[in-house]
């Protein structure tokens, strides 16, 4: 890694450079992972997040610290490699963070599972494909097989195109559209948050890790939404074009009951 970042990373977190030279070049690997390349700017940007937030939340000062200078992340109780490595990594905390404020889905307040935005141009929120395609299929009409008013996006009210009811239909007024940058986001992030849960248990760690263990309740709740989801939203991306009315009424009945 360059030099001249490694001290400018000291000089904006205020630490030595043998500090930044040990944790940005792991931390950079790590989010290139998660987020893909990354500009120097960006990476700086980043990294200053990260150190700011987990020190405010997690470094407070020991009897046996003596006031030292903190020079590697072994240090932050949050971190989920603590225990068996002296690599830096991403902060458990700034991820479940990360899950709460931007990944959520706002039907079912809980990680995205196959994340879907609304086919608007000034709406872009993310939905899990689940949840959306129950929300998409509650609102038709249970007798004609039609939605009879226009749907709009429960966040920001954003209105949706109609339903055409003649068939073929054009795949351009589909009503969902996929976010995959957010759902790779999503997975790596809960790779980290279960690699974590399974390496140290609850002992110590964030009580909102409590259940993502591999086969914890919540990983096998999210594995469940991922899957039905898939399986939901391929039916109905696949078969767009040619859908009826009792076609739509079928659906409806199956994400009911899902």
């Amino acid at each position: 890694m360059d030099p001249g970042l490694i001290r400018r990373f000291s000089a904006l977190i205020g630490q030595s450079e043998d500090f930044a030279e040990d944790f940005l070049p792991q931390f950079a690997i790590q989010s290139e992972a998660v987020y893909g390349s990354l500009s120097e700017d960006e990476l700086l940007e980043l990294a200053m997040d990260h150190f700011h937030s987990d020190k405010s939340r997690n470094l407070s000062p020991g009897p046996s610290s003596g006031g030292a200078s903190m020079s590697s992340l072994d240090s932050w109780p949050d971190t989920p490699c603590a225990a068996s490595s002296s690599a830096p990594s991403l902060g458990l905390g700034w991820i479940l963070d990360r899950l709460e404020d931007e990944f959520q889905c706002a039907f079912c307040i809980e990680p995205l599972a196959r994340p879907y935005s609304l086919n608007h141009g000034q709406c872009g929120h993310n939905f899990c494909a689940l949840c959306v395609l129950k929300w998409y299929f509650d609102a038709l009409d249970g007798e004609c097989g039609r939605w009879l008013e226009s749907l709009r996006c429960p966040v920001c009210r954003s209105m949706l195109p109609a339903t055409p009811a003649d068939v073929p239909r054009d795949m351009c007024t589909l009503p969902f559209v996929p976010n995959r940058s957010a759902d790779t986001t999503v997975r790596a992030y809960l790779n980290l948050v279960q690699d974590a849960a399974d390496r140290n248990g609850s002992g110590g760690l964030d009580e909102r890790v409590r259940g993502w263990e591999r086969h914890g309740r919540k990983s096998m709740d999210w594995q469940e939404r991922d899957r039905k989801g898939t399986e939901g939203m391929e039916l109905v991306v696949t078969n767009w074009a040619i859908l009826e009315e009792e076609d739509f009424l079928a659906m409806k009945a199956r994400f009911e009951d899902s």
